[in-house]
């Protein structure tokens, strides 16, 4: 019997969750400026004042959370022109008692409800775990999704995304492991929180996630419908609920005092400085990989926030009453005015038997013709950013004007112009994973565009096949 087809982005399960806070990759920027200037005296024009972290008092004293103490990967050089933060620190002392929880969640339900425009139909329940306890929850909810996130890795495989002894299941633990700090589960109703003391971190994540809990309450998250597809319909819907939770979040953040935004930072550099060896490891996990995990949160919000531009919270309401259907739509949000669809495309031929089928979309498509130009890490992508032009824009001594920096750096994928509609088949072939693509275009213009980039990237990689052209398709095979 022929596998279940897969996505190219989270699991199925994290489908149908729409609901994971990857933070971070934005938060180890921090932590990486801090360790390249480790050595070195702190400037003093960019010294940014973290606060004392607030603790909640009540129950008997236990263990801190503490960052995982992974060793960090010295740099030769340092940075080139990078302001000092002062050394990260996570808060301590004694966990909030469940009536201090439960009186902050109320407070922050009431905020969601306002920003978001709706109303709880009823209250959630929000549990807290230590570090250890949460790292175990995750790794329950990985081990039913093992099959599909090796499909996964043989589909990144397949474009170049991972080198070829990548291990997509150890990387997304250790990813997921270290940097969700928060999760929904709309089939259950579950929302789980990392972190036993009430900080402005903590209330972050939880406003995040209490926006899925009073999206799902009034509009319904858990449609195994839309993440059984491989359309890039699945990938749209969760790019609209995680663009939906991060525009209440940032909401949230930009309504925080100076101080408490700075605890904050400080909160997420300290949960960063544990795992700068994961994510400035080109070996442990490629950085394209982490963009694309990335992207549903960085992505989806622009969409959403253009939405609301339009018309408030109601234009959010009507999207997921009719959700968009492709990553060209979250990217463009005038073509979901439109109504502009993806043209049908029919899956090539494969040279075996088929093991999934899919479609890449204009996102995913951009970020594979990007991936050779990507840096291998998050250490090159900042060297790169911050002697890029536009960094001057920013005063990256302000803890908030660098997770803006950040966020849009993530964004500035270059995606084809006129993309229509694509589909793909994977196969094996002596122990290699092959893929092969077919895209239509929007013009005759746009495809001689395409085919120029395909080239480009064909002598750039030898294992890049061309197809044989026609007027309306181009396709390409690669196996590896």
């Amino acid at each position: 019997m022929e596998p279940p087809p897969i996505d190219p982005g989270p699991s199925r399960r994290t489908v149908a969750l729409g609901s994971v806070a990857v933070v971070l990759f934005i938060a180890l920027i921090a932590t990486v400026l801090s360790i390249s200037q480790g050595a070195e005296e702190r400037s003093d024009n960019a010294v940014v004042s973290a606060g004392t972290p607030g603790t909640s008092g009540g129950r008997t004293p236990q263990t801190p959370e503490t960052a995982d103490p992974t060793p960090t990967r010295p740099r030769p050089t340092p940075f080139p022109s990078i302001p000092s933060f002062p050394s990260p620190t996570l808060p301590s002392g004694p966990p909030a008692t469940s009536a201090e929880i439960s009186a902050e969640v109320e407070k922050l339900s009431k905020y969601v409800e306002q920003e978001r425009g709706l109303r709880f139909k009823k209250s959630v329940d929000v549990e807290v775990l230590s570090s250890t306890e949460f790292k175990r929850r995750l790794t329950t909810l990985l081990d039913a999704e093992v099959s599909a996130i090796e499909a996964q890795g043989r589909l990144y495989r397949a474009l170049g995304l991972a080198p070829p002894d990548f291990d997509p299941v150890a990387a997304k633990e250790a990813l997921l492991g270290a940097g969700v700090m928060g999760f929904y589960l709309p089939d259950t109703g579950e929302l789980v929180v990392r972190g036993q003391q009430i900080t402005p971190f903590w209330r972050r994540i939880v406003v995040h996630e209490l926006t899925h809990a009073i999206d799902d309450q009034n509009a319904g998250l858990n449609r195994p419908d839309v993440s059984a597809r491989t359309d890039g319909s699945e990938w749209a819907f969760q790019a609209l609920a995680e663009g939906s939770a991060r525009r209440v979040e940032l909401a949230y953040v930009a309504s925080l005092t100076d101080n408490d935004r700075a605890q904050m930072q400080s909160e997420m550099g300290a949960m960063g400085a544990g795992q700068s060896a994961l994510l400035t490891s080109a070996a442990a996990f490629p950085l394209r990989l982490v963009i694309l995990a990335e992207a549903p949160y960085n992505e989806g919000e622009p969409f959403v926030s253009a939405l609301f531009a339009d018309g408030g919270t109601t234009r959010i309401d009507e999207a997921f009453s009719s959700p968009p259907v492709s990553s060209e739509q979250i990217l463009h949000p005038e073509k979901y005015r439109a109504g502009e669809l993806p043209v049908s495309v029919t899956a090539p031929g494969a040279d075996g038997e088929v093991t999934a089928t899919g479609t890449l979309g204009e996102y995913l498509t951009g970020l594979v013709l990007a991936s050779a130009d990507l840096p291998g890490d998050i250490s090159s992508l900042l060297e790169d950013l911050l002697a890029g032009e536009g960094a001057e824009q920013f005063d990256l001594s302000d803890p908030n004007a660098l997770e803006e920096f950040m966020r849009k750096a993530l964004t500035k994928i270059d995606t084809p112009e006129g993309w229509g509609g694509d589909r793909y088949v994977l196969w094996d072939e002596n122990g290699k994973a092959c893929i092969r693509v077919d895209w239509k275009w929007d013009s005759t213009q746009q495809k001689q565009a395409f085919d120029q980039q395909l080239r480009s990237w064909a002598s750039s990689d030898p294992l890049v096949k061309i197809g044989p052209a026609t007027d309306d398709v181009s396709q390409i095979t690669r196996c590896a």
